[in-house]
């Protein structure tokens, strides 16, 4: 039996994302599997060629996202951390102060 080591919640989700790379800027389709306030599981073709570090945009127009920092990799998903930011690198029109990410995930969810 493993033991859950996470601060926060994770809600299991099944959410269409996007990652955007810095160098070279480039983005690649993957999964969100489940997500927390600092934290998320994605699921990629190929989890090997996912970068340290990278912006998660979690629907077509851009809003919400999160910077990423890599925090474990399997051969086909990944656990990042949510790193703050003290200005969003995307518009972010969905998450206005006292809106959390779960807020922002369930507008997201209505609209689709």
């Amino acid at each position: 039996m493993s033991i859950n080591r996470r601060r926060n919640l994770r809600r299991a989700l099944c959410v269409k994302a996007l990652l955007i790379r810095d160098e070279p800027q480039a983005s690649v389709a993957c999964n969100v599997v489940d997500i927390s306030e600092t934290g998320a599981r994605l699921v990629f073709r190929d989890a090997m060629a996912v970068p340290d570090r990278f912006t998660i945009v979690l629907t077509p127009h851009g809003a919400p996202s999160r910077r990423c920092r890599l925090v474990w990799r399997g051969a086909s998903d990944v656990g990042v951390a949510f790193e703050r930011v003290s200005e969003p690198r995307l518009p972010n029109a969905m998450l206005q102060p006292g809106n959390s990410l779960e807020d922002a995930i369930s507008a997201f969810a209505l609209q689709s």
